[in-house]
């Protein structure tokens, strides 16, 4: 299996529309490459509907005892935004209401250089802390910052991330949820972006 999809984490349900468009996203592949099979009618309907082949079997064996699993209650959603710089990483962890309630922010200062430090501030006193971490570069600070969050909030502790792009160019200029197509287009600006700074620099 390389990955899964667990509804109360988030917060979407069969027969919505919106989980089946979220698979496809994370899968990165076409609708008509899809095979899919369900145990319930309502939610296996056809190409039609969802774009993909969808097939209904009955499940005959009794379900676990564990089936109803105590960590999938409806939580509060959190979402993790990430603001990457040249030398720095800031995060805030806001759980999600009207009006989103911030819970933790901070960010991993000083990436390529000794004494790269983690700092971090939230509604509990117990996360304010600031200590040195281990970044010779981004990569590193990506990782060194996500361990503590996953200690923080959990593996599955995360609804949705959002990232801050630059600039989106002609096509994008609005919050985007990541998918294949938007990855390539952003990789097709950056070379543009890279052609016209080499031609000037000629």
């Amino acid at each position: 299996m390389d990955s899964f999809i667990s509804s109360c984490f988030v917060h979407l349900r069969k027969p919505d529309a919106d989980i089946f468009r979220l698979a496809l996203d994370i899968a990165e592949v076409p609708a008509r490459q899809v095979v899919y099979i369900e145990n319930t009618r309502c939610s296996s309907r056809s190409r039609k509907d969802w774009g993909f082949e969808a097939f209904f079997t009955k499940i005959t064996s009794p379900p676990a005892r564990n089936w109803l699993r105590s960590d999938c209650r409806m939580t509060s959603p959190r979402i993790l935004t990430i603001n990457g710089g040249s030398s720095s990483i800031k995060f805030a962890v806001f759980e999600a209401g009207d009006p989103l309630r911030r819970i933790l922010e901070g960010g991993i200062d000083r990436i390529g250089l000794p004494e790269a430090t983690l700092r971090v501030k939230g509604l509990d006193p117990a996360d304010n802390f600031s200590r040195v971490v281990s970044a010779p570069d981004h990569t590193a600070a990506v990782g060194a910052l996500m361990d503590w969050i996953e200690e923080r909030v959990g593996s599955d502790g995360l609804t949705a991330v959002g990232h801050r792009v630059v600039h989106g160019g002609p096509n994008y200029s609005q919050p985007q949820r990541i998918t294949a197509e938007w990855s390539r287009s952003c990789a097709s600006l950056v070379l543009s972006i890279l052609s016209i700074c080499r031609r000037k620099s000629c």
